[in-house]
């Protein structure tokens, strides 16, 4: 058997749709994506479709989407992400 894990589960409802949306259970586990615009919907889906879910990377460059950041998560993440991405 093969485990077939997807990416990017939560970044946004179009991803999460497309990846739920493959037929006969052939995703086996997700990656999830926290803070983003379709993080606690896709939480909800994974677990009725039965997929397991997972935090597999961490998100150190990308804006969060989500709706309910709180101030002091978005600004470390802001601290995090402009180390991380200066040349």
């Amino acid at each position: 058997m093969l485990i077939i894990n997807a990416d990017d589960w939560g970044r946004s409802r179009a991803e999460t749709m497309r990846l739920s949306d493959v037929p006969g259970g052939r995703i086996t586990s997700v990656s999830a994506m926290v803070f983003m615009a379709d993080s606690e919907r896709a939480g909800r889906v994974g677990k009725r479709k039965r997929i397991g879910r997972g935090l597999a990377s961490l998100n150190f460059a990308e804006k969060f989407s989500g709706e309910r950041i709180a101030a002091t998560l978005e600004n470390y993440h802001k601290k995090i992400a402009g180390f991380v991405m200066a040349t």
